[in-house]
């Protein structure tokens, strides 16, 4: 299951390319807005992925109460200059 939602992070709404250059670890956009489409497409899609959800927490006997990873955002702004944030919800939302 990991491998087919990160492959969905490489994939959505691409035809015939990826946007991760085959590593299902560093992912390419052309835009926020583009990463934000996708992450929401992705959250759509596989709903409970990355965290089971709040409502089921107290019914599972090890839940997964945080998410798997952290993803960091690097936007270049020159050739030499990059700038970056931590997206600290990325794979979690309420």
């Amino acid at each position: 299951m990991y491998h087919t939602i990160m492959d969905s992070f490489a994939t959505d709404g691409l035809q015939n390319e990826r946007r991760d250059e085959n590593s299902r670890a560093i992912f390419h956009f052309t835009s926020n807005t583009e990463l934000y489409t996708m992450r929401r497409n992705v959250e759509n899609r596989f709903p409970n992925a990355f965290m089971d959800q709040p409502s089921l927490q107290t019914l599972t006997p090890n839940p997964s109460l945080y998410p798997i990873g952290t993803a960091w955002i690097l936007a270049n702004v020159t050739k030499r200059k990059s700038d970056f944030g931590e997206d600290d919800k990325f794979f979690h939302s309420n």
